[in-house]
């Protein structure tokens, strides 16, 4: 009995020592549709909290050390990539000598989970066991990662890849935009209006400067007006384009509306047939170009409105600059 005793407290002040290796394959992670597999270990009670505020007491600190067996071993051992690169405290699963399989019913991931740990202790590698089984079920999977790591990316396309769904995988990096998914942060509304809060939204608004997010604002919302009109879905790329010069959006429009309004039948003879003298128009419209400017005056000479078109009409009497 003593021996048993003895033996016991022998394997238990090893434990304390030593890490644990701990490997599982990628294709061999349990998963189920009811339940979560977190890893291996135990539920932790007041004796573990007990054990390891007594294994850290200053004159305990020996204990913690490999022993002269565990230092031959360890220099015998060829080296392991894998335990070289795993940190943290050994005492802290060295408390229980019995660790077995950790579960946790599905139903309990509605609620948040928080994974403390420092450096290299693995928190990583725990979000990769939990998302191998989120993918092989099917579910949606979205992960941000402020660190980058690369390893992660891997695992993920990885799982994506072995369960069969590689093409819902979608990355997205500013840095690599070459690789990245797109995203249209203005193509997606349930009022035409939002698209100019959205890019107007980001400008100041105290003192002098309130006058001009009100114009920017203006001026966006008659351009995703005309494009969706057009059957286009606005992007930054032809908000920036039309900023510049709205001439284009404007043509596009305005032989659109002229196309489908009764009362301009055979609008295009009569707009190549007009004279336009430049120097009877306002300043603004001065500067632009003919074919923008002609079909504006059409349009005023034949009395005929639209909403849209007369919003795009009011831009060019700004001047360019």
């Amino acid at each position: 009995m003593r021996g048993y005793a003895g033996l016991r407290i022998v394997r238990y002040r090893a434990n304390l020592r030593r890490q644990r290796r701990y490997v599982v394959a990628s294709e061999e992670i349990p998963w189920s549709a009811e339940r979560l597999f977190l890893g291996k270990g135990f539920h932790w009670d007041q004796r573990h909290t007990q054990r390891l505020h007594e294994a850290r007491l200053p004159e305990k600190r020996d204990m913690l050390q490999p022993g002269l067996i565990g230092r031959i071993a360890d220099f015998l051992r060829p080296p392991s990539p894998e335990q070289s690169a795993v940190g943290g405290d050994p005492a802290i699963h060295g408390v229980e000598p019995a660790e077995s399989d950790i579960w946790m019913d599905i139903r309990d991931r509605v609620g948040h989970t928080l994974v403390l740990g420092t450096t290299r202790v693995g928190k990583p590698r725990l979000a990769e066991v939990l998302l191998t089984q989120d993918i092989r079920r099917g579910e949606v999977v979205i992960v941000f990662d402020p660190k980058g790591d690369i390893d992660l990316l891997r695992r993920v396309y990885a799982e994506a890849k072995r369960a069969g769904r590689q093409n819902e995988f979608f990355m997205f990096h500013l840095g690599h935009p070459e690789l990245s998914a797109r995203y249209n942060p203005v193509g997606n509304f349930s009022r035409i209006t939002e698209v100019a809060t959205r890019i107007a939204g980001q400008l100041p608004s105290e003192g002098q400067s309130a006058a001009f997010k009100e114009f920017v604002w203006r001026f966006v919302n008659v351009m995703a007006r005309a494009l969706v009109a057009l059957g286009r879905k606005p992007d930054y790329e032809q908000i920036n384009r039309y900023a510049s010069n709205v001439e284009p959006l404007l043509i596009d429009y305005f032989e659109h509306w002229l196309d489908r309004e009764k009362g301009a039948a055979g609008w295009r003879a009569e707009v190549e047939s007009m004279a336009i003298d430049k120097k009877s128009l306002d300043k603004g419209l001065q500067t632009r170009g003919l074919r923008a400017v002609t079909l504006v005056e059409f349009a005023r000479r034949k009395k005929l409105y639209d909403p849209i078109a007369h919003a795009l009409a009011s831009t060019l009497n700004y001047e360019k600059s």
